[in-house]
């Protein structure tokens, strides 16, 4: 029979695990609180809760963006633009499709849209989805200082109270508050520590290493005992 050191050898390995998991969960929580009480290193954060961009981000995943000049906007960006309503909660987020001077046109069942003559390789779309998000066609070429912005799936109007003034459907650049820069499906380093830390499941570190600490002491004590005293129950 070995002795006790070499009996408790695999348990305090064991033991010395729970505890680095109960500090670690421990220092998760105070990292990931305070990276999220300072907006994760970004300007801007917000909470996804629609459904037009379903596919790029879920209900409750943290979006992440900075401030933006519109002669920086580029074709494709995730932007942001605040409620038409002033409700400072809310913003809306669509992909940048044309810009100023594009012209952008769609033919009734076409599986693309077309810019300036070429297809528009949209590899977003949910498959079926009305490229055009209309059954009708339409052909429009954006006034300088404009844009058009469509979801990702087609099926309901961007920022759904804004009124262009005109009959392009595009909006001016100056109302974009922000483009996408990170989010929690692809993350910057501290927004993916704030989320682990705060919001995922770093904290629950703590608790799992305290009961698996426990079971180990409880174990450790009961082979200590049978060793000692081989006759004891185990």
């Amino acid at each position: 029979m070995g002795t006790q050191d070499e009996l408790s050898r695999p348990w305090w390995w064991a033991s010395t695990a729970a505890k680095a998991m109960i500090v670690m969960g421990v220092l998760a929580f105070v990292a990931g609180a305070l990276i999220q009480y300072f907006g994760y290193g970004h300007s801007f954060v917000y909470v996804a809760d629609g459904h037009n961009m379903k596919r790029q981000y879920r209900g409750g995943d943290l979006i992440a963006a900075e401030p933006i000049e519109g002669r920086d906007v580029r074709h494709g960006d995730i932007i942001v633009v605040p409620d038409p309503e002033k409700d400072p909660d809310r913003a809306y987020a669509a992909r940048v499709i044309a810009l100023g001077g594009d012209t952008l046109s769609y033919r009734q069942g076409a599986a693309q849209l077309t810019i300036n003559g070429a297809p528009l390789d949209e590899p977003y779309l949910p498959k079926g989805a009305p490229a055009g998000g209309t059954s009708d066609d339409f052909a429009v070429t954006v006034p300088n200082g404009k844009f058009i912005a469509m979801d990702d799936t087609r099926d309901t109007g961007f920022a759904e109270g804004l009124t262009a003034s005109d009959g392009s459907g595009a909006w001016a650049l100056s109302l974009i508050e922000s483009r996408v820069v990170a989010s929690s499906s692809d993350p910057s380093v501290l927004l993916a520590i704030g989320e682990f830390g705060a919001r995922g499941s770093g904290p629950y570190l703590t608790p799992i290493g305290a009961v698996l600490l426990v079971i180990i002491r409880i174990k450790l004590s009961r082979v200590r005992a049978k060793a000692v005293y081989p006759w004891s129950t185990p």
